[in-house]
């Protein structure tokens, strides 16, 4: 899922070959993108409170 995408490729780009850091810091955002619109998707249709 995008949040345990998010939280791999950071770690990944933090300790990874340093040719790969950006593209996995780029995954990371984009999953972290992704999760954050999956919870505002999630309030709007009364799944969770918003905070």
């Amino acid at each position: 899922d995008a949040t345990n995408s998010a939280a791999l490729n950071a770690r990944e780009g933090e300790h990874g070959r340093k040719g790969h850091r950006p593209e996995k810091l780029s995954v990371a955002m984009n999953s972290a993108k992704e999760a954050h619109t999956a919870l505002r998707a999630a309030a709007a249709w009364g799944y969770v409170g918003e905070a």
